[in-house]
């Protein structure tokens, strides 16, 4: 399970595929990515942008 937060909004999607199907949507493509908080469990997991796209290192 992971925990997405963004300001304003938290997101508690159940699979890795469902966070990359979030940072599509318009809320997370205007963000910087040091906005968004990804955790993995307890572990935080950094969100990057590569080329314009966000992911997850």
């Amino acid at each position: 399970m992971y925990i997405l937060s963004i300001p304003g909004s938290t997101f508690a999607p159940t699979a890795l595929v469902e966070v990359f199907n979030l940072f599509r949507d318009e809320r997370f493509k205007a963000l910087d990515s040091a906005q968004i908080v990804l955790l993995a469990g307890e572990q935080p997991l950094r969100v990057l942008r590569y080329n314009g796209t966000l992911t997850v290192r």
